[in-house]
């Protein structure tokens, strides 16, 4: 009988991943395709510690599979490291309508911050400190999930928008609907509370009165 161990409502057999084992995980939830690629991650690297240790213990002396033991805590251990890695993202995010916008998102726990930066300014804006303190951007990121965006047009220091360009101007409630497409398609879990700079201000309380069901502050 081949051994067995479980992953995360997995099955996982010396040889391959039991598909009644497969049947039974369930979608993932709350951030979008994030979580399942975190789920196939951990579990290609647990597996493959798992079949070298199974391959090896036929030939191993006690000693060595003592060495081998080791060598399992520790690849477990960077495993949830790169579970945890995965959870923070930079890059552009297809929002639809054959268009892309650039968003970063770091940390962990609810409710989800999201700033909105002011007329030309960029998701940037908010890493920006003296060397003395941390940035507001990682500061809130040290207790809960936070998220900053490019709005098209907004320039990056002396380089343009990282996001798609559309015809300018915009309005605020173009901005609003290119924000919540979005958050809808990152898939990161609501309700938001949304900090506004200037500019952003005016965004952030459209956003309110438009989606009052997705924001706590």
């Amino acid at each position: 009988m081949k051994p067995r161990f479980c992953i995360r409502g997995q099955t996982v057999v010396a040889g391959g991943v039991d598909p009644v084992g497969t049947a039974r995980s369930k979608a993932p939830s709350g951030r979008g395709h994030r979580p399942r690629l975190q789920r196939s991650g951990k579990a290609k690297i647990l597996f493959a510690i798992f079949a070298l240790k199974t391959s090896l213990n036929a030939k191993s002396g006690l000693k060595r599979l003592f060495r081998l033991d080791i060598l399992l805590i520790l690849l477990v251990s960077l495993a949830v490291a790169v579970g945890a890695e995965t959870d923070n993202f930079a890059g552009l995010v297809d929002i639809g309508g054959g268009r892309k916008m650039y968003m970063k998102c770091s940390g962990k726990g609810s409710p989800t911050v999201v700033f909105v930066a002011g007329l030309r300014a960029s998701a940037d804006d908010w890493d920006i400190s003296d060397k003395s303190k941390p940035t507001v951007f990682a500061g809130v990121g040290k207790f809960t999930r936070v998220c900053a965006y490019d709005r098209p047009g907004t320039p990056v220091g002396e380089k343009p928008s990282r996001s798609d360009p559309v015809r300018q101007p915009t309005t605020a409630k173009d901005s609003v609907a290119d924000l919540h497409a979005l958050l809808s398609a990152t898939g990161e879990a609501g309700p938001y509370v949304l900090v506004g700079h200037s500019y952003g201000g005016l965004i952030v309380r459209l956003y309110a009165s438009t989606y009052p069901k997705e924001v706590s502050g």
